[in-house]
């Protein structure tokens, strides 16, 4: 039985999970000093063509992401293929 008290020590977490030290103790002191932590972040172009590039999705299923982005740009919409 695992005792509810116990801690993991610091450098068994950082092992387990695949993070620096390092990197694990600069975003606990950015943590406890209130400064927000990364991501999500904001991603107004996706927002403003998701509608119009869903449209394209339904309409040809088989297409990929490459394909939508070209018959989007040939219809007028500007954006780029990573954005698709």
């Amino acid at each position: 039985m695992i005792r509810q008290d116990a801690e993991m020590p610091i450098s068994r977490f950082c092992a387990l999970t695949g993070i620096p030290r390092r990197t694990y103790t600069y975003r606990l002191a950015k943590i406890r000093a209130g400064m927000p932590g990364k991501g999500p972040w904001p991603a107004p172009v996706v927002e403003a063509i998701e509608p119009i590039a869903a449209k394209y999705a339904g309409d040809w299923p088989a297409w990929g992401h490459r394909k939508i982005h070209w018959m989007m740009a040939a219809d007028g919409h500007l954006a780029s293929a990573s954005s698709v």
